[in-house]
């Protein structure tokens, strides 16, 4: 039943499929007849499977990552800080305004890009660039 399930699912997340759940189940299993869905383990790591290779497959959910953007915020980034010794530091305001040097670097150099956006658009950004590249 496993197998002929595994012949259905539509090509190339077949091979992705069947190669996780070989990698995955390694350790555990000689052949795929010997998936035991009363097992706990065996149930988890199914579920860790399907997880992964949906994932390989789907595309990503969201706005297209502006990476010329990460770069540009990464660079400065280091920039700043090799050239002050500071550490780069944006930070939210309750007034939308950008207080340090860095932060206004920052914004300036958004602003050539997204010219009507506000300084909290540039600190989003930033943010995010920061987080997928840390």
């Amino acid at each position: 039943m496993t197998s002929s399930g595994l012949m259905e699912v539509p090509e190339p997340a077949r091979t992705i499929l069947i190669a996780d759940i070989a990698y995955t189940f390694r350790d555990e299993i000689d052949a795929y007849t010997q998936i035991d869905f009363g097992n706990d383990k065996h149930v988890k790591l199914l579920k860790v499977v399907v997880d992964r290779s949906i994932a390989k497959v789907a595309g990503k959910q969201g706005r297209p990552v502006n990476e010329p953007m990460d770069e540009f915020f990464i660079g400065l980034r280091d920039l700043y800080e090799a050239a002050t010794g500071k550490e780069a530091i944006a930070r939210a305001h309750h007034t939308s305004v950008h207080y340090s040097d860095f932060e206004t670097l920052m914004y300036l150099g958004y602003q050539i890009i997204r010219s009507a956006q506000e300084y909290q658009a540039a600190l989003k950004a930033y943010q995010r660039a920061i987080s997928r590249n840390s």
